[in-house]
């Protein structure tokens, strides 16, 4: 056995492994499974999970899951089901395989009640395809408790065998919908939301989509939040789901309008708790956070060009009619074509150089600008880990043989320095709360450093009042019918003609922008249309003689450049003392009506409506619109409290901590009546010269695998890597002779290598050989997926899948490997110098095509140069693991040491002379090591060898 101790002080990384979707196995013959030994195949797909380890039953069984090998359309080549295909074919029976990249495809959806939880719909799996993919809940609009329909459309290539066994499938063309009616499962509107996303996601036909809860960072909450479970299905709203879609086309008119009623009106359903909900009267805007609606389908119609939309979804069956109203983002999901070094970076489990930026300076000191440039050598940073990835994940996976398909043995895994503006980051500005001149709290605005968008001007003020709001009578006094708009500037270039949907409102001004004379009209029409130009006070839109319209390209209204904000109501006369609610910016609030339509602010309306305010409180304000913010914070405490308990109050408060983090400059001072500042919450731009952005390795993909089947092999499981060379573009004579030579000079540097990439080294303190771990096949031929594409294979996933064929006492040398088409043919004299190297070849032989020599990249005078002892040795460690496993936890006692020893001797008794010619072992225990519950056993293991060569002497006598 091999000497275990230059990893004794490393630790196992985290990982999950997860064998999933055992229904998509359902319909596909899985008794072979488990009949080869395990071959485990990484790759790029179009299609299926990532990262994650799926058991493959059949080439077919892969193709539903991972899609095709080829996209045609943008002619991208796709390496797993290809590579699993050859694996298959030449006999293995027990394929694993893992994806290594695609991105998830979401959006997140805004829900009906005041929350900051919301509704994800998300592609079952990363693919573009997931664009095409859409869901349409139809609710049911009576008193029953009917909650309505699922509708789930796909493409027809998406049908899983049950669709296609039933006739559902009539072309290639067409949508399959599915539906689920919700009252067939128990579900009625009183039912929580999490019900039926358990119902939606595990629908029989629902191979695409998938629905959650997510937090405000995206985190799933769906089992984990008490606010979660608690949510209803009344919350959800009705309308047309959308993924991987972020605009209109442009015979499309934008328009979202929602109003909020109050639960003493009207309920979503009879159980909903909570004072406001939300209703969504129309919204046309695939950007926007809510789905494709209309309570009438006459105002979608109108707003979608004359599409004849009808409110069961009908109007969506044709193929493409969703391209019509909007169109695809230009993420690519799929990640086919990854380069190298990001390969490199999701395998993980390696080391890579870094870059960072450094000023460059004048004689006298001056710094005259910035340059990326490589760390000093002594900088620790210089070379980084680059810890998590594909690998780690692996580590408790069981299989045999891990094949590597997206990199070659002689592949560099070079990266692209990094530019500037990649180091360059913006500083969060910081505002000061000033009492009388004397700044007592400051403010640190919490931002994204990379996000180079416009700053917004915070105007903050912390007031103390001494009567608290009186909860039941802002609600008696809420008028949801009325809704206000604030109008604020806006800086665009040139845009296209715009359409306003019927009854926008407009801003209409005198004969120059200056003038602060301004008022509101209807547009009557729906059909009218201004044409943009951009001016220096901003875009203006021509109204004919009337003056200047001001919009923007959603169809909301906005003043350019104008000295003051307005404010504009869908109602021009609002009963004084009334409260309104206010809906366009990233809260919705609560105003009061003054005269003359002035308004004061209350409270955010989620704080307020939703749960009962104590005599003491702090409540916060918070209107942020598009360049301007307005915070107030208004408090009845505030008053008995020092500086140091206020900001305290401040940093918990959920909506206030969101923006700001508070410090307090006078803890022990009183609180003033009121403190107020302005500020940016953005600052300068700067360059981080403390930052390092790892960018390439002087590592290699055949020593990356050999040290992660190293790794795995000694803590957890024994496996051989295997990765091929690249392949030959044009096969000729001296093409194959060139690439023979380079890989002739092929240094893959086969050693263990540490975080900064320096050599482990073993108890001799030399570097530790790790080339037995891994074997780099030559060849190349060509696979067939039953698509009509000819796969170029270089024979990793082939030779993994022929030897998975093989006893434990058999090698791979000189048995035969099916190949019909085989590139190239290597003259002996490549053959020998090849297999002198280390590589894996096949040779014609009157067999037919059979490997030429079964060996490793081991050293040549190691044991584990041949493959058949990695083999053998494999096995009499998954054997001796299994018996020892047992003890683990166990007493360390003379008891448990006899026991061990016996359970040893039996393993090590039933594969002598089958597998192994001699072994002896010790149980080494010492009392530094029982300390540590550390049990040593040295092994010694000499394995059968295999036969090599006959050698035959041939004498010719004369006849007697």
């Amino acid at each position: 056995m091999a000497n275990t101790g230059i990893f004794d002080n490393d630790l196992i990384l985290p990982g999950v492994i997860t064998e999933i979707i055992p229904d998509y196995a359902q319909d596909y013959d899985t008794s072979a499974f488990g009949t080869t030994e395990a071959v485990t195949i990484i790759g790029t797909a179009f299609n299926g999970p990532v990262g994650r380890v799926v058991p493959i039953y059949s080439p077919e069984h892969a193709k539903y899951i991972f899609g095709d090998s080829f996209d045609a359309k943008n002619r991208r080549e796709a390496s797993l089901v290809a590579e699993i295909y050859d694996a298959w074919n030449k006999g293995c029976r027990t394929i694993y395989a893992i994806r290594v990249s695609g991105k998830e495809i979401y959006k997140d959806y805004n829900l009906a009640t005041e929350t900051k939880l919301k509704l994800r719909v998300s592609g079952i799996f990363p693919s573009n395809e997931n664009k095409d993919v859409f869901m349409n809940y139809v609710t049911i609009q009576s008193a029953t408790a009917d909650p309505g329909v699922l509708k789930i459309y796909k493409p027809a290539h998406r049908s899983n065998m049950k669709e296609k066994m039933q006739g559902l499938v009539l072309n290639t063309s067409q949508m399959l919908i599915t539906d689920i009616k919700l009252a067939g499962y128990g579900i009625t509107k009183d039912s929580r939301l999490v019900d039926v996303i358990n119902v939606f996601n595990g629908a029989e036909n629902n191979n695409v989509l998938r629905l959650s809860i997510v937090n405000e960072y995206g985190a799933d909450v769906t089992t984990s939040s008490k606010e979660a479970q608690s949510l209803s299905i009344g919350v959800m709203f009705p309308g047309l789901y959308t993924i991987g879609r972020d605009k209109n086309t442009s015979n499309v008119l934008p328009k979202t309008d929602v109003n909020y009623i109050l639960s003493s009106e009207a309920k979503p359903h009879t159980n909903y708790q909570e004072a406001i909900w939300k209703e969504l009267v129309v919204n046309s805007n695939v950007a926007s956070d809510y789905p494709i609606f209309a309570k009438s389908s006459g105002d979608l119609n109108a707003l979608y060009s004359g599409i004849l939309t009808d409110a069961n979804g009908d109007w969506l069956k044709p193929v493409g009619m969703l391209d019509k109203i909007s169109i695809k983002d230009k993420v690519d999901y799929e990640e086919a074509e990854l380069s190298y070094f990001d390969l490199y970076k999701r395998l993980g489990s390696g080391f890579a150089q870094t870059a960072k930026i450094v000023e460059v300076k004048h004689s006298d000191g001056y710094v005259r600008g910035y340059k990326v440039a490589l760390p000093d050598s002594n900088d620790v940073n210089r070379i980084m880990p680059i810890p998590d990835g594909i690998y780690s994940m692996l580590e408790n996976h069981s299989t045999d043989y891990t094949v590597m398909t997206n990199a070659n043995a002689e592949s560099k895994v070079d990266g692209k320095m990094p530019r500037k503006e990649d180091f360059r980051k913006i500083k969060a500005g910081v505002i000061e709360l000033k009492d009388n001149g004397t700044t007592v709290i400051e403010l640190t605005a919490k931002i994204d450093d990379r996000d180079f968008s416009e700053a917004i001007d915070y105007n903050v003020e912390i007031v103390t009042v001494e009567e608290g709001l009186s909860q039941s009578e802002i609600l008696e006094n809420l008028n949801t019918e009325t809704k206000y708009e604030r109008i604020t500037t806006i800086k665009t270039e040139e845009a296209p003609n715009v359409k306003l949907p019927e009854g926008t409102f407009v801003m209409v001004y005198g004969d120059t922008v200056a003038d602060e004379e301004s008022f509101l009209v209807d547009v009557a029409r729906a059909d009218v249309t201004f044409a943009l130009k951009v001016m220096k006070d901003g875009v203006l839109v021509d109204a004919d003689e009337k003056g200047n319209f001001i919009v923007d390209l959603e169809g909301k209204l906005f003043a350019v450049e104008y000295k003051q904000e307005l404010v504009r109501f869908a109602v021009k006369e609002i009963e004084q003392d009334s409260y309104v609610i206010g809906t366009n910016g990233v809260y919705a609030n609560i105003y009061k009506v003054l005269a003359d339509n002035e308004l004061e602010p209350v409270a955010i309306l989620g704080q307020l409506a939703n749960r009962e305010l104590e005599e003491d409180y702090t409540i916060c304000f918070i209107e942020k619109l598009a360049t301007k913010a307005t915070v107030k914070v208004f408090s009845t405490e505030a008053q008995w409290m020092n500086y140091d308990e206020l900001v305290d109050k401040l940093n918990e408060d959920i909506f206030f901590s969101e923006l700001f983090e508070a410090v307090a400059l006078t803890p022990d001072v009183e609180v003033a009546a009121k403190v107020a500042g302005q500020g940016k919450d953005k600052g300068e731009k700067y360059y981080d010269t403390a930052m390092y952005i790892p960018y390439t390795t002087t590592d290699n993909f055949a020593r990356h695998l050999a040290q992660h089947c190293m790794y795995t092999s000694l803590k957890t499981y024994p496996t051989h890597g295997i990765i091929g060379c690249s392949k030959l573009t044009g096969v000729n004579l001296s093409t194959v002779a060139d690439r023979v030579n380079q890989i002739l000079e092929l240094d893959l540097d086969l050693y263990a290598k540490r975080e900064n990439g320096n050599n482990m080294l073993n108890n001799n303190n030399v570097p530790y050989p790790i080339g037995r771990c891994v074997s780099v096949p030559f060849m190349q031929y060509t696979v067939t997926t039953g698509n009509g594409y000819n796969y170029v294979s270089n024979g990793a996933a082939g030779y993994a899948g022929m030897i998975s064929t093989l006893a434990a006492d058999r090698s791979s040398t000189n048995q035969p490997i099916s190949i019909n088409n085989l590139a190239f043919d290597l003259s002996n004299y490549q053959l020998s110098k090849l297999t002198s190297k280390g590589i894996v070849t096949c040779k014609r032989t009157t067999q037919g095509l059979v490997i030429t020599d079964g060996i490793t990249m081991a050293p040549v005078d190691s044991a584990y140069r041949r493959l058949s002892t990695t083999k053998v040795i494999n096995v009499v460690d998954k054997n001796l693991r299994a018996a020892i496993e047992p003890f683990i936890g166990l007493q360390d006692n003379l008891a448990t040491i006899n026991s061990l020893n016996t359970a040893i001797t039996s393993v090590l008794n039933k594969l002598q002379e089958s597998l192994i010619k001699y072994y002896s072992f010790k149980i080494v225990t010492d009392e530094a090591s029982a300390r540590l519950g550390i049990v040593k056993v040295n092994y010694i293991i000499i394995p059968t060898n295999e036969i090599k060569e006959v050698r035959g002497a041939v004498s010719v006598q004369e006849s007697k």
